[in-house]
């Protein structure tokens, strides 16, 4: 795809499904990927805000830092 909103959102998309399979991994992989293609796209999204926001409530040891860097890239945590 060559538009890197286009393809922010579709990995934005990839990661709704995981996240409703409940695979937090996945999700947290797939939301950072879609930020890195375009970050205001990841950071407008109402999704990805959420779901990083429900991360940062009940992280585990092995998402902790990746959410903790994740919600200080989407403005969640100062």
């Amino acid at each position: 795809m060559p538009s890197v909103t286009r393809r922010s959102f579709h990995s934005i998309e990839t990661a709704r499904a995981y996240y409703l399979r409940r695979e937090p991994v996945a999700t947290l992989h797939l939301l950072r990927k879609a930020y890195d293609e375009s970050p205001d796209t990841a950071r407008f999204n109402g999704f990805a805000r959420s779901a990083v926001t429900e991360f940062l409530h009940r992280r585990g040891n092995t998402m902790r830092d990746d959410v903790d860097d994740l919600a200080r890239k989407l403005d969640l945590v100062s």
